[in-house]
């Protein structure tokens, strides 16, 4: 994985947090009671690349 691509998953995956909990704590402010929970996998990126590199499987 490229430092530029690296790059872009870092910061597609901390932009997108960022903007869920934002547009979520104004309506959690005025309910109160609430969490908010952020999962994330380090492995996705390299399980897809790895996909792309491993050639179809051959009839017969």
């Amino acid at each position: 994985m490229s430092e530029a691509d690296f790059a872009g998953v870092v910061d597609a995956n901390l932009t997108a947090g960022y903007r869920v909990a934002k547009r979520a704590a104004g309506g959690m402010l005025r309910l109160r009671p609430g969490r908010l929970i952020f999962i994330s996998s380090v492995v996705g990126p390299v399980v897809r690349l790895a996909r792309r590199t491993t050639p179809p499987p051959r009839p017969g």
